[in-house]
């Protein structure tokens, strides 16, 4: 996206806010990037907005509104594609309020009725809960190292 603003985190940037902070206020361009070196490498936040008409769930993937025309986020009502996925939420974005998601990296994610196998690489299904995908099948959107029982959370790698 061609308004995308890439800032890597740094003292020295003089970031305001952390990423797990919300605000009715908005205090970036939505679409912002927020590049940083996390305890398993880099990950990527971007600043959204959620007025889905509720709270996003810790660990769910969330996608671009229907009808929005810059990064206004909802819970998936259905399987969800790479470019659709803007990014799976680390702190429980309340409806109404701007803040962060994490975009790439090493996350939380949330399983769905099935749990999820170690190893399995996962796709993102209804409600943005995650479950195992199929290579050449499925859009994979991310990859668990443990396994993750049913309706839990458990740390994945986040695809960009």
């Amino acid at each position: 996206m061609a308004n995308t603003k890439h800032y890597f985190d740094a003292t020295a940037r003089g970031w305001s806010d952390s990423v797990d902070s919300q605000s009715t206020d908005k205090k970036h361009d939505l679409g912002t990037l927020r590049h940083m070196d996390g305890p398993d490498g880099s990950v990527t936040f971007v600043y959204v907005y959620n007025d889905s008409g509720s709270d996003l769930v810790f660990g769910t993937g969330c996608t671009f509104k229907a009808g929005a025309v810059d990064f206004h986020v909802t819970a998936p009502a259905a399987q969800v594609t790479h470019p659709s996925l803007v990014g799976v939420d680390q702190f429980e974005l309340k409806n109404g309020y701007y803040g962060w998601v994490m975009q790439s990296g090493v996350g939380y994610a949330k399983a769905g009725g099935g749990g999820i196998a170690a190893n399995a690489s996962l796709k993102c299904v209804a409600t943005g809960v995650f479950g195992a995908g199929t290579m050449g099948t499925d859009d994979l959107l991310a990859r668990a190292g443990a396994a993750i029982a049913a309706g839990s959370t458990g740390l994945v790698r986040i695809f960009p």
